[in-house]
C-alpha cells in the first residue's frame, strides 16, 4: 500500500490505529486520534509508550496486561472493552482490537490494531437494560398488586351473586360502588407503572397530590369488610378525624392493598386487621397490624429483600413470588417514607410500622 495514503487515511479516522514494535517496544506508527480519545500527547505517547497505562481504569489495568500477555503466548487476534480514567474525572469506554503480526520466518514482531471510543454505545448499552429492567419491574409489580383489588372485585361479585338469588336488591348500589373504586385502583396501577415515565426514568415516577387520607383508607377497609370470603375483622384507628397528606395516591393504595393482602394471607379466618394513624411531630405514623401467625425473628431481615428464598406459602396454600414487600418498600421510600417491621414470633401477629413526613399547614 502507499505509505501517503495509509497515512492520510490514518490521520483522517477517528479511531486510534497503531503499529507496536515488540523489539524496541516502541510505536512504529501511531495516529494523532490517540489525542481525542486518550487525552495524551501523541508524540510524549511515542517517546514513553508505558504512559497509556496510566489513564487506564484502576480495575482494567490488570486485564489489560492479562490480554497483552495472552496475545504474545498464543499469537492470536483479542478484542477487549477496557475504561479509561481521564485527568478531568471524565469516563470513556473503549474497545481494542489488536493483532499479532509475524515476519516471513514466522516470528512474532509486531502488534497492530485499533481502538475505538464505545462510550456512547455502551451508555445506549446500560440504558437499554435499565428500560428492559424497568419494565420487567412493570410487569412484576402488575401481576402481584392487581390481585387485591382483584379479589376484592371477585367477593363482591359472589355477593352480588348471592344476593340475586335472595332477590335482595338493597346494597347493589353500595356493591356497584365498590366494584367501580376497585377498578379505578386497577386502571390506576396499571396506568402509573406503564407511564412513559416509570418505563425512561432510572427513578420511580411520582405523582404526588394533596389528599385526606382516614377517609380514603376507611373505603378502602370498606371494601375489604363486606366482600364475601373475607371473614376478617377490619379495624381503622386515627389520632385525628381528617388528616392531609402530600404522597402518591396511587402508589400508597399499592402499599396498603399490598400489606391487606399479606395479612390475610397470614391470618387466620377470623382474626383482626388494623390500620392506625398516629401524628408524631411533623411525621404520620402509620401501624398495620394483625393477629396473624408472625414472623420468626430469623426472616424479618429478610422479608423486604426480592425474590428471597425465605418467602412462605400462605395459611391457604397461597403461592408467593417473593416481590410483594421490596415492592413495598420502595413505594415507600420513594415518597421519602420509611418502613419496618415488628413481630414476637410464631403465633404474635405482626406490625409494620410507615413512616412519612406531613404537609406544612
Amino acid at each position: 500500500m502507499n505509505n501517503d495514503l495509509f497515512q492520510q487515511f490514518g490521520e483522517s479516522s477517528k479511531k486510534i490505529l497503531f503499529l507496536f514494535n515488540l523489539g524496541t517496544m516502541q510505536f512504529d506508527y501511531l495516529n494523532k486520534a490517540v489525542e481525542s480519545i486518550w487525552k495524551l500527547d501523541r508524540q510524549a505517547v511515542l517517546d514513553s509508550p508505558v504512559r497509556l497505562i496510566s489513564h487506564i481504569h484502576p480495575d482494567d489495568r490488570k486485564a489489560v496486561v492479562k490480554r497483552y500477555e495472552l496475545l504474545l503466548q498464543e499469537e492470536k487476534s483479542h478484542l477487549v472493552e477496557v475504561s479509561l480514567k481521564l485527568p478531568d474525572g471524565t469516563r470513556k469506554e473503549v474497545k481494542i482490537d489488536a493483532h499479532p503480526l509475524k515476519d516471513a520466518a514466522g516470528k512474532l514482531t509486531h502488534i497492530a490494531g485499533d481502538v475505538e471510543d464505545v462510550t456512547r454505545q455502551s451508555q445506549y448499552v446500560d440504558y437499554l437494560r435499565e428500560y428492559t429492567r424497568r419494565k420487567n419491574s412493570a410487569l412484576e409489580i402488575i401481576a402481584h398488586d392487581l390481585r387485591g383489588p382483584l379479589s376484592i372485585v371477585k367477593g363482591i361479585a359472589s355477593l352480588l351473586e348471592s344476593e340475586h338469588q335472595e332477590k335482595n336488591y338493597e346494597e347493589v348500589g353500595t356493591y356497584t360502588n365498590i366494584i367501580l373504586g376497585a377498578y379505578d385502583n386497577c386502571l390506576g396501577i396499571i396506568t402509573d407503572v406503564l407511564s412513559d415515565e416509570h418505563l425512561k426514568s432510572p427513578l420511580i415516577y411520582m405523582n404526588t397530590q394533596r389528599f385526606e387520607i382516614v377517609e380514603r383508607v376507611r373505603k378502602l377497609l370498606h371494601s375489604y369488610q363486606v366482600a364475601k370470603g373475607m371473614d376478617y375483622q377490619f379495624e381503622l384507628v386515627s389520632s385525628d378525624e381528617k388528616i392531609m397528606v402530600e404522597l402518591d395516591e396511587v402508589k400508597l393504595m399499592q402499599v396498603l392493598n399490598n400489606l391487606l393482602s399479606n395479612s390475610i394471607k397470614f391470618t387466620p379466618a377470623g382474626g383482626q386487621i388494623k390500620i392506625e394513624f398516629k401524628k408524631e411531630n411533623n411525621n404520620l405514623l402509620v401501624l398495620h397490624s394483625d393477629t396473624g401467625i408472625g414472623i420468626p425473628e430469623e426472616l424479618q431481615s429478610h422479608i423486604f429483600q426480592r425474590y428471597s428464598k425465605l418467602s412462605r406459602e400462605g395459611l391457604r396454600g397461597e403461592s408467593t413470588n417473593g416481590v410483594g414487600l421490596s415492592i413495598v418498600r420502595e413505594l415507600v421510600e420513594v415518597q421519602g417514607g420509611k418502613i419496618w417491621v415488628e413481630s414476637e414470633g410464631d403465633g404474635q401477629g405482626t406490625t409494620f410500622f410507615l413512616s412519612f413526613p406531613l404537609p406544612e399547614e
